[in-house]
């Protein structure tokens, strides 16, 4: 359940995060092809993250070598992540949702450098500086909730692929 809310909690986050910054940029460009409001690509960028960051938890590193090890893993799992999202969007729905062709250091249709670094930075923060009043939340999070947001996610993934 611990993961389950992890991943809702990012997957909402994400939806917050690319709806504000399509109102700052005056469109209405929706990032998640699901209709509810949650972008599954943060969920699992999030989890990823929180995945990572478990995992060098447990070799004991100075925390200035395990805050460097997990921003260069996270910025290449993480632009990896969107490589394949943004593929696979494209096969389904034929249809690219971001497009880094403009960029000065693109790499492919899906990635660029810039956004490399810039999901390294964000999952960095996050999970150093957010991570640990997050954790105090989440365990607040009643299971029921979980539950029933995990029904309607369920439902639309299952509309998204019919």
């Amino acid at each position: 359940m611990f993961y389950l809310k992890y991943f809702f909690i990012f997957c909402f986050i994400g939806f917050l995060f690319e709806s504000l910054g399509a109102i700052f940029m005056g469109s209405n460009f929706n990032s998640s092809v699901l209709l509810g409001p949650w972008t599954t690509v943060y969920g699992l960028g999030g989890f990823i993250m929180l995945f990572l960051y478990c995992f060098l938890k447990r070799y004991k590193l100075k925390k200035w070598q395990e805050v460097i090890i997990f921003f260069i893993i996270s910025a290449l799992l993480l632009s990896f992540l969107e490589y394949i999202c943004g593929l696979f969007i494209y096969e389904k729905l034929h249809v690219i949702y971001w497009d880094y062709q403009n960029m000065h250091f693109q790499i492919g249709e899906f990635n660029c450098l810039e956004a490399t670094l810039f999901w390294g930075v964000m999952s960095t923060i996050i999970m150093y500086l957010l991570y640990p009043f997050m954790e105090k939340i989440i365990h607040k999070i009643p299971n029921f909730i979980i539950y029933i947001i995990l029904i309607l996610y369920i439902i639309d993934c299952i509309y998204f692929f019919i």
